[in-house]
């Protein structure tokens, strides 16, 4: 028996230039499997096509996991998926991070123009290579200058939608805040 997901795993709303794009499963830390990844893919190039759309805001649903990696199924074949999360979209990219980061899910902060993180949020088991191996938490990681804010949770999408809003008119100044 195949379960049904009845949800998209993929929320998207678009406004004044601004597309805000949520991870919707987070009854799986936001992991990312077949359906995300393709509803992603094809997300992605709408941003490339779409003159419209000048910044993109990444979040995920929920307050434990931003993205926790890859949702391997049996017999599963996740070679080289990376590649539909970490793309130039041709606009800026501010991603949220609300909470744990694991494994594919630092791909996605590669792509960043910036990144803004709430202030429980955890870094676990980055790929090899990845900036983010030596860094236990965001303190450490905006002295390193690899996220741009940390803030408290309930500021996380106000102040990453300001950023993103400032980045869609032209407005490349955004300073790290560690609060």
């Amino acid at each position: 028996m195949s379960h049904v997901h009845s949800q998209p795993r993929l929320l998207h709303e678009q406004d004044d230039g601004l597309l805000v794009v949520q991870l919707n499963h987070s009854h799986h830390l936001n992991a990312l499997d077949d359906i995300l990844l393709a509803e992603l893919g094809e997300l992605w190039t709408e941003v490339r096509t779409n003159s419209e759309i000048r910044a993109v805001l990444l979040i995920g649903t929920g307050t434990e996991a931003f993205c926790v990696g890859m949702d391997h199924e049996p017999d599963a074949d996740y070679q080289n998926r990376t590649a539909t999360v970490c793309v130039d979209l041709g606009v800026p990219l501010v991603v949220a991070v609300n909470g744990l980061v694991r494994q594919e899910g630092f791909h996605m902060l590669s792509s960043a123009a910036a990144v803004v993180c709430a202030t429980h949020v955890r870094f676990v088991d980055p790929p090899p290579g990845s900036p983010f191996s030596d860094v236990p938490d965001t303190v450490a990681a905006l002295a390193a200058g690899l996220i741009t804010a940390v803030v408290p949770l309930w500021h996380l999408r106000a102040t990453a939608e300001s950023m993103a809003r400032s980045l869609a008119t032209g407005n490349r100044l955004c300073s790290g805040v560690a609060l």
